[in-house]
């Protein structure tokens, strides 16, 4: 471009034919530089000058489809769909969000006194190879010790491994299917591998942060080599965003099939303390006898003091630090649904730092239903928080000091003083 005078109009355009900004307030400096019969322009990005409005409304959305080829969602008036529930989340300045979470760890060229070690939320789980054993035996040593560890209420919660075939890194990356990957020899040194799940307790479950090594106490250098690789089923990474402190909610995610309505809720509290409300379960529509579906939140407390009330629905609700008073939902106003609803209170170190454990006093109230007080505690016995609970049916505590405790005493006292003496033998927990 070349103005033919003075009084010309230049038009700066980028290669799909818009306007480029040409004041700093829209965000570029435009500098033109006019030679004989052309002209050449170079944007630059200014972020100071007067404050530019970033407007963004960026929105996850989990859909369930009856058909996909015809963009049709299933119908959640009549049939569960994904839920928030099956997803577990870690928070940090990255969050990720993960559905049915898998890791694949795969052990290359493994030789006699190699030691593989695979550390899951800070608990770890290691197998050595011993003479005339190489990679496989490591991958199946090491798949032995994780799903014959007896606590599963660890960080790590609990785990399963599942020993597969060579090799998805190089043939399959995205997927399991065994019938695409050549089987290994016994003995093999080229590789092998196992996949690690997080498994579904009581409908809790917790992030699997994974890191993975290997080392020879002999040699002081192993030869062997370990990779990982994510093989959920959906893992979505936020990469440099916290979705603490309100930023996961309700209008940036949600869970839908063919209406647009959400019929689940993700959502993290303010730190400045928030009313948490989930969603309701709903009836299958069309159906003689009520069956309840959806509903099933996951809802996560802040650091202030939160008000969180789960609703109808199998929800999980994660303890966070403050004065919170969490209510897990009631069973639904028709009695055909008493006793449907299975809420989870979950309580997790990483929330609060290494070394925290946790201490359940059940009420003492004869009829309760779901309802104590859970203390968060540091390893030097800090109070780090305060959670007042009803309407729960499951509480899970996840650490690795082994230290929670677990109060029955006021409970234990009333029962025995409505029971009265009996003739029978003591049995059970005894004070």
């Amino acid at each position: 471009m070349f103005p033919s005078s003075l009084s010309a109009t230049l038009v700066v355009s980028d290669t799909a034919g818009a306007d480029i900004s040409d004041t700093i307030a829209e965000g570029y400096a435009v500098a033109v530089v006019l030679g004989s019969g052309f002209a050449s322009t170079t944007p630059t990005f200014v972020p100071g000058g007067t404050p530019i409005n970033v407007v963004e409304d960026d929105i996850i959305i989990f859909k369930d489809y009856a058909s996909r080829a015809e963009n049709l969602g299933t119908d959640a008036t009549k049939f569960q769909i994904n839920q928030a529930a099956n997803l577990v989340v870690n928070l940090g300045s990255t969050t990720n969000l993960a559905q049915y979470q898998q890791v694949l760890i795969r052990v290359t060229d493994g030789h006699q006194g190699d030691t593989v070690t695979a550390t899951v939320n800070g608990k770890a789980y290691s197998y050595t190879a011993k003479a005339g054993e190489f990679s496989d035996a490591m991958i199946v040593g090491l798949a032995a010790v994780i799903n014959g560890d007896l606590d599963t209420n660890s960080a790590a919660g609990k785990l399963h491994a599942v020993v597969t075939d060579d090799d998805p890194f190089t043939l399959d990356p995205d997927n399991l299917d065994q019938a695409n990957f050549p089987s290994h020899p016994v003995g093999s040194i080229t590789g092998a591998q196992l996949v690690l799940t997080q498994v579904n307790v009581a409908g809790s479950m917790t992030y699997m942060n994974v890191v993975t090594s290997v080392s020879n106490a002999s040699t002081g250098a192993s030869s062997a080599v370990v990779a990982q690789h994510d093989q959920s089923d959906n893992n979505i990474t936020l990469l440099g965003f916290n979705g603490s402190d309100g930023n996961l909610n309700g209008h940036d995610v949600r869970f839908i099939g063919l209406s647009n309505t959400s019929v689940s809720l993700l959502q993290t509290a303010l730190n400045t303390g928030e009313t948490l409300t989930g969603k309701d379960a709903n009836a299958v529509a069309g159906t003689a006898t009520a069956q309840w579906i959806n509903g099933d939140d996951l809802l996560i407390g802040g650091d202030g003091n939160d008000a969180i009330n789960g609703g109808t629905g199998d929800d999980r609700i994660l303890v966070s630090k403050g004065n919170d008073v969490v209510d897990g939902g009631g069973q639904g106003a028709s009695p055909v649904a008493a006793g449907l609803f299975q809420d989870t209170l979950q309580a997790e170190e990483a929330t609060f730092g290494t070394g925290t454990h946790f201490t359940v006093v059940l009420d003492g109230t004869l009829g309760a239903v779901g309802k104590g007080t859970l203390l968060s505690l540091s390893s030097t016995d800090a109070l780090l928080g305060t959670t007042l609970f009803t309407e729960i049916e499951t509480v899970r505590l996840l650490e690795n000091s082994r230290t929670s405790t677990l109060d029955v005493k006021t409970l234990s006292d009333n029962v025995a003083t409505a029971i009265g003496s009996n003739t029978f033998a003591p049995e059970g927990l005894v004070d």
